[in-house]
């Protein structure tokens, strides 16, 4: 057997799917708010993968309806200003609440298969080694990461830990690229050995849920797909759909 990549082209007809798919169920039911126990004054962010709004906050003032600027709008209304999208997209698969995406936690609530998003989605392992970070997430809840190519703002990032534990133990998101230069010290005491390198890029990330070692172990990791531990890699369908019923 061999893991299919879908190229560029399939990939931006699976997103306009989804894209319509997610409008067909806007005009049949509206999101609204506290159906997903969403209250009112939360923070919900914005998030278009490489592009240049990423990562902007909103306020929400009611049960359908969110303050940007001191403007009040629908989201869908919102994410089709910050896409500056020609035609009307769906504001759920645009914003996240705690980290998830809003037309994820609709699904959820409502007992729908939520479609994989597995474009923004990445396994990435820790060598306990050289970082603690059993202790780092103990006492931070963002850290600094190295970063590779195709990582983007508002991305989720499951750390493999190896080691004792080998397991899948964080799920985090992205909150910052393309950083060079002076690394933040705040989790310098967690690492085992640190070379200073001005010309290193690195990533922000934020930790938004913990596993016990037991919850994703390596061999149920394998069984679904997760063929590398080494380095960093995309989830599978198989493999988000496993990582998301827990």
């Amino acid at each position: 057997m061999k893991l299919w990549e879908p190229s560029v082209q399939e990939q931006k007809d699976e997103d306009l799917a989804q894209e319509i798919e997610e409008e067909h169920i806007e005009r049949q039911s509206p999101f609204t708010f506290s159906k997903c126990h969403i209250p009112v004054g939360a923070t919900i962010t914005y998030f278009n993968r490489g592009k240049a709004n990423s990562g902007l906050e909103c306020v929400v003032v009611d049960d359908k309806a969110v303050e940007y600027k001191g403007k009040k709008y629908s989201i869908s209304a919102l994410a089709t200003e910050l896409s500056g999208s020609k035609h009307g997209v769906a504001g759920p698969r645009y914003f996240k609440y705690k980290g998830e995406w809003l037309n994820t936690i609709r699904a959820r609530v409502e007992g729908r298969q939520d479609p994989a998003r597995v474009e923004d989605v990445w396994v990435i392992p820790c060598n306990p080694k050289l970082y603690d970070i059993v202790g780092a997430f103990e006492k931070l809840d963002d850290i600094e990461w190295s970063q590779t190519n195709n990582t983007s703002v508002g991305d989720t990032v499951y750390i493999y830990v190896g080691g004792e534990y080998k397991a899948i133990m964080y799920k985090c998101e992205v909150l910052e690229t393309e950083l060079y230069g002076n690394r933040s010290d705040e989790d310098l005491e967690f690492y085992k050995t640190l070379s200073v390198k001005p010309d290193v890029r690195y990533m922000r990330i934020r930790l938004i849920e913990k596993y016990d070692k037991d919850t994703f172990p390596l061999a149920e990791l394998r069984e679904r797909g997760l063929m590398n531990v080494q380095g960093r890699s995309k989830v599978t369908p198989q493999l988000l759909s496993y990582l998301s019923i827990k």
